[in-house]
């Protein structure tokens, strides 16, 4: 399963540019399993849109992954402050997290 291009970390930083800082964000979500395949979300953005589903367990992921995203990207556009937590860790380089 492919999370996106494979870009080595040296490159990825020179594409980013001069003075902006990569954030890496690290959310616990909790995945449970229903009657049509694993519902997925992250709790203390529930109420924001932030629960999906997924035929598979890796399909749930995934579109947690993008429902993160884009609603991490409409906090950025709005100016609002992503604050770590007990349940979001937010590091200022890159990172590379494995789930199995």
């Amino acid at each position: 399963m492919s999370t996106g291009p494979n870009i080595p970390f040296k490159r990825l930083a020179k594409l980013l540019p001069k003075g902006v800082k990569m954030q890496t964000y690290i959310f616990q979500v909790e995945l449970e399993p229903d009657e049509d395949g694993w519902h997925i979300f992250y709790a203390p953005w529930r109420e924001i849109g932030a629960a999906t589903w997924g035929g598979t367990r890796e399909e749930a992921m995934q579109n947690i992954r993008e429902v993160l995203e884009m609603i991490l990207e409409e906090f950025e556009e709005e100016g609002k402050p992503v604050a770590a937590s007990d349940t979001l860790t937010v590091r200022e380089d890159a990172m590379v997290t494995v789930s199995r």
